[in-house]
């Protein structure tokens, strides 16, 4: 495994939107659900630099079954995300 950078979130960053990673060619490599959400809370992964880039996942954090998402994928204008609804996820997203 390589290593990586990672972005912790949770309830006490914006779940509006922020930059994961502003790097054409930067690299998902996985998302890890520390503590789940409640109601409804939704992580979305974007390649780009805000919303208006394109959709990489939607992700369901209430799930406790699936402590972590593997990617390993290529985003080519940079990694942004969303989390909104309910109470917020504690997540780390790990990109290179």
């Amino acid at each position: 495994m390589a290593n990586g950078a990672y972005l912790h979130v949770n309830s006490l960053t914006t779940g509006t939107g922020a930059v994961v990673s502003p790097n054409p060619g930067a690299v998902l490599m996985r998302v890890v659900i520390n503590t789940v959400g409640a109601t409804s809370n939704q992580l979305t992964l974007y390649d780009g630099q805000s919303t208006s880039g394109k959709v990489i996942a939607v992700v369901n954090t209430t799930n406790s079954a699936i402590p972590a998402l593997e990617y390993s994928l290529v985003a080519a204008n940079g990694i942004w995300y969303t989390l909104l609804a309910g109470t917020a996820a504690d997540l780390t997203i790990v990109y290179q």
